[in-house]
């Protein structure tokens, strides 16, 4: 029981030990005579790490919908569009127009007589003005 009690003591002084060394080895071995004592606080760049640039949020990119003659192509083209933009932001916009300008849209003119709307499926449609 004695020597079991005496190797608990012994590997707990012996973990402390090695903490403080650790700790005390840095600054006994930055205050030599080839370097100042004050550099100790300051790391020079080749001490520390390099760090990954952190990356801006980019700008959604101007997107620009032909204005052929298919207007089913165009309505498929922007609900693509939308449902882009609902995964990309997490939130549906309230209306068509918030939505192009937003996402910074360049929406091809409706036909005489309509305008552009998203319907309950996320799916934009041409409705009645």
């Amino acid at each position: 029981m004695k020597n079991y009690v005496l190797m608990v003591v012994l590997a707990g002084a012996l973990a402390a030990g090695c903490k403080k060394h650790e700790a005390a080895a840095p600054a006994t071995a930055s205050a030599s005579p080839d370097q100042p004592a004050s550099s100790a606080s300051v790391p020079t760049p080749e001490a520390t790490a390099p760090v990954a640039p952190v990356a801006a949020p980019a700008e959604p990119a101007v997107v620009t919908i032909p204005a052929g003659g298919d207007v089913n192509a165009t309505l498929g083209e922007l609900t693509r569009q939308v449902r882009r933009y609902i995964v990309r932001n997490k939130t549906t916009p309230s209306n068509f127009d918030d939505f192009a300008a937003a996402a910074h849209l360049q929406v091809p003119p409706p036909p005489p007589g309509k305008k552009y709307a998203i319907n309950a499926k996320w799916k934009v449609v041409l409705v009645n003005r």
